[in-house]
């Protein structure tokens, strides 16, 4: 009778010993809270985190509940182990049941976390999506105003070598309805001494009483003409 005592205080003493550390191993995360993801707030998990809350107050010997999904792994192994190590007495059937309780708890929790993860990944596929879709747009966008850019110039373009055609056709018409002066003609040597004589004797009769002037003008009149009867012909 004093051995069964014995006995059963060595394994309440070692039960509340792996309490005590899943218990503070369990609570480490609460101060990386900040770090780690907020518990999701959708209906499928709050039904899990209200069940696994209901089966902790019937069972103050599993651990706490932790505050991150991906936490919820590490919360079933302790809680089995817990089980297992049969930290408060439990007749085999009750052990039974509530084995069976964590692992279809944990079959959920399981479900949860891959549909869990899978939105996460998916929407993360989704934003990427987005992003490349907006550079493609902002692509696209440069690549119409460069190509607009460039239509624009080649119009400029058309538009001043069509001006210039034009400008040359009127300038054609302009010289065929008025015709420039031709060329004045040359004058002979002949011709040319007779307007030096005339314009040297217009000279002299303007300076009538001044003989020295007028034959002044006469020796540069003789001059002009020497020099036209030396050009070659």
């Amino acid at each position: 009778m004093g051995d069964a005592y014995i006995w059963s205080a060595v394994f309440v003493a070692v039960g509340l010993a792996f309490w005590l550390v899943g218990h503070f191993t369990m609570r480490r995360p609460r101060r990386r809270s900040r770090r780690m993801e907020i518990m999701p707030a959708d209906p499928a998990f709050k039904s899990l985190h209200e069940d696994l809350l209901s089966l902790r107050r019937r069972n103050p010997d599993l651990p706490s509940l932790p505050t991150d999904v991906s936490d919820y792994e590490n919360w079933f192994e302790e809680a089995l182990k817990r089980v297992r190590l049969r930290s408060v007495a439990r007749t085999i059937e009750q052990k039974t049941r509530l084995n069976e309780k964590i692992n279809a708890l944990h079959g959920t929790y399981l479900k949860y976390l891959t549909t869990y993860r899978d939105i996460k990944r998916v929407s993360r596929e989704i934003e990427d999506d987005n992003s490349n879709a907006d550079r493609r747009s902002e692509r696209d966008e440069d690549l119409a105003e460069r190509r607009h850019a460039a239509e624009r110039a080649e119009i400029t373009l058309r538009e001043e070598e069509a001006n210039e055609k034009i400008e040359q056709v009127r300038e054609r018409t302009d010289r065929r309805k008025n015709p420039p002066p031709p060329p004045p003609r040359r004058l002979t040597k002949d011709e040319k001494i007779v307007q030096i004589e005339k314009e040297t004797a217009d000279k002299i009769k303007q300076h009538e009483g001044n003989p020295n002037v007028q034959d002044m003008l006469r020796r540069i009149g003789e001059d002009k003409k020497m020099r036209v009867m030396e050009e070659p012909d």
